[in-house]
């Protein structure tokens, strides 16, 4: 594991020095860096203390050199220095001994809980929401249709919108599965109505959604030990599984109602999906533990309800920051993630990474799974590229 603490976007702290660039693998440090999602982040898990991961020894010290970054900080301010690479503005040898004593606690939280690769995907989703959270919504309620300002039910919604912090705040840890959810008084993006969501604009040039073509369909059919078609997933069942007969819908209403109802059977795609045999592999009869590392305890009815819901919603999230990571440096940035999809407010001067943008997100740990792409001038008005 590689320790450091960010200074500025030029330099970092590691192995008691100064650095202009760090090494390759697997990286931590204590706060968020809101520029980089590839690290696992302390501050991620939990709000926790740097005193409780430093030795007895080490704690007046500590205190003596937080005190003194402090009082530095607040002068600086004074000064209406503003900006986030305060930090590199302290005198050197202060700021080696406050960095120092970062990397020690950083390294005894480490080292006392464990960190899996699982934690450190959680970590890794927690600053990309983070840098999310920080990114102000532009919202224009002229672009309301007349229809949709008049209805009772979506008054309600544009008054709470009205009212709320103008930001799509997720909480990473707010359901059993791992699918995102929002925290009160931000922005409800993934409850807001398609109808609604004219009132979104992009900051940049317009809205690129980039949507798994039936995501835990794919995930099954990755999970069998099965190659991804290139083709739509429900057309592919039928020509595959359902023998040509129906159309898509009925072909998608059939695969989902057998798929999430433990006690249903159907011949033909029992005999294409190895449901039994998929969940002996991940669920010991009281927790599913899928491919990312995520536990959840479960009874048998929901047991691979749980395994696909997590296994999609991870990989979603691991695709997300990807394409963070991707997007670093330019002007373009993620605005929204929206269960199965990723949302980047694109500006005109990063069109020619689209096609590098949607392969990035297509090449998932499960396979290379097909991606529908759309754009539009607002949230609510994306039309299929």
């Amino acid at each position: 594991m590689i320790y450091y603490q960010k200074v500025n976007n030029k330099t970092y702290f590691y192995q008691n020095q100064f650095v202009q660039t760090l090494p390759e693998g697997a990286r931590a440090t204590w706060f968020f860096d809101n520029m980089d999602t590839g690290s696992f982040y302390v501050q991620a898990v939990a709000n926790q203390k740097v005193e409780d991961y430093l030795p007895y020894m080490d704690l007046e010290g500590w205190t003596k050199i937080q005190r003194k970054v402090t009082s530095q900080r607040k002068a600086l301010k004074a000064c209406k220095i503003k900006g986030d690479d305060l930090l590199s503005l302290l005198p050197e040898q202060l700021l080696k001994e406050y960095c120092s004593y970062l990397n020690k606690a950083t390294q005894s939280f480490v080292d006392k809980n464990n960190i899996n690769s699982f934690n450190m995907h959680v970590s890794r989703v927690a600053s990309l929401a983070e840098k999310i959270k920080k990114q102000r919504v532009r919202v224009n309620f002229r672009n309301l249709a007349e229809v949709e300002s008049k209805n009772p039910k979506n008054k309600r919604m544009l008054k709470k919108i009205e009212d709320c912090r103008r930001v799509v705040d997720y909480d990473v840890l707010g359901s059993r599965t791992g699918r995102l959810t929002n925290k009160p008084n931000s922005v409800p993006i993934l409850t807001l109505k398609k109808g609604l969501r004219t009132i979104i604009e992009p900051q940049n040039d317009l809205f690129a959604e980039f949507d798994y073509n039936a995501a835990e369909a794919r995930v099954l059919l990755a999970l069998s030990g099965m190659d991804q078609p290139k083709e739509d997933i429900h057309d592919w069942n039928i020509h595959n599984v359902f023998n040509g007969v129906g159309t898509r819908e009925e072909a998608k209403v059939r695969f989902f109602s057998w798929l999430y109802n433990s006690n249903s059977s159907d011949g033909l795609l029992d005999d294409a999906y190895d449901k039994i045999g998929i969940l002996k592999n991940y669920y010991d009869g009281k927790v599913v533990k899928n491919i990312f590392g995520r536990e959840m305890e479960s009874d048998n009815f929901h047991a691979l309800n749980y395994l696909i819901q997590s296994t999609c919603a991870d990989m979603v999230l691991e695709q997300a920051v990807k394409l963070d990571q991707l997007l670093k440096g330019k002007k373009s940035k993620i605005a929204f993630i929206i269960h199965d999809s990723v949302v980047v407010d694109l500006s005109k001067q990063d069109f020619n990474m689209m096609t590098t943008m949607l392969n990035c997100f297509a090449d998932t740990r499960l396979g290379k799974f097909k991606v529908n792409l759309s754009g539009g001038k607002t949230f609510g008005e994306m039309r299929k590229i």
